[in-house]
């Protein structure tokens, strides 16, 4: 997962407390201060290259039901990478979009 293609900044107006899913989370590093914004969303939604990345990776699962001003620790495979929550925003948009559907034969 490549963090700096989701460089940005929140833009829902609807804050909430925690790190849920369909939320749009903005974090910092602890330690270089780079700025990361994405989406949080079902795996059946995943689509990195947009900023929306599945609770199941282990950057989702670390984030799910943080809240702002918390601390976690990412095992990236670089090493270890301390993200501190900025914001969590409901994502409206995400919460109204059907969810896709991957078919696969198996034989």
């Amino acid at each position: 997962m490549d963090l700096h293609k989701m460089k940005g900044t929140p833009s829902s107006p609807e804050k909430t407390c925690t790190v849920k899913v369909n939320a749009r989370i903005c974090i910092k590093d602890v330690d270089s201060d780079e700025v990361f914004t994405f989406c949080l969303v079902p795996p059946e939604n995943l689509d990195a290259r947009n900023g929306k990345i599945s609770i199941l990776t282990t950057l989702g699962a670390a984030l799910i039901g943080k809240a702002v001003g918390n601390v976690v620790t990412w095992r990236a495979p670089s090493g270890p990478r301390r993200f501190k929550v900025q914001s969590v925003f409901l994502d409206e948009a995400m919460l109204r979009e059907p969810p896709t559907t991957h078919r696969r034969r198996i034989d």
